[in-house]
């Protein structure tokens, strides 16, 4: 929740890591109820700073990228549609009930 969330998602063959994959450190749980942990978060060792996330909801891999971690992007995205997710309860394909501080 304290953390906001501004990204894209992509298919995996839409995706190509360009850096070294050493320079990133992973955070990921279980959900309860699950087996297995849905998300995993990917972030920079150096700073901390979160780039993306990789997962499968049973549709095949898919990748969000923090948008605010492309360098001249946020011009071009500021007039872009935003789309709201309930990460917070995992209900990714909702619409959270209070928006007011999205």
């Amino acid at each position: 929740m304290k953390m906001r969330l501004w990204h894209v998602i992509l298919q995996e063959p839409d995706f190509a890591l360009l850096s070294d994959p050493a320079l990133t450190s992973e955070y990921s749980w279980v959900v309860a109820g699950q087996s297995e942990p849905r998300i995993h978060y990917f972030s920079c060792r150096r700073c901390a700073v979160n780039l993306y996330a990789s997962g499968d909801f049973g549709r095949g891999r898919f990748y969000g990228i923090q948008l605010t971690t492309l360098d001249d992007a946020a011009d071009d995205l500021a007039a872009a549609p935003v789309k709201y997710e309930d990460g917070l309860h995992d209900r990714w394909d909702r619409v959270p009930e209070d928006i007011r501080l999205l």
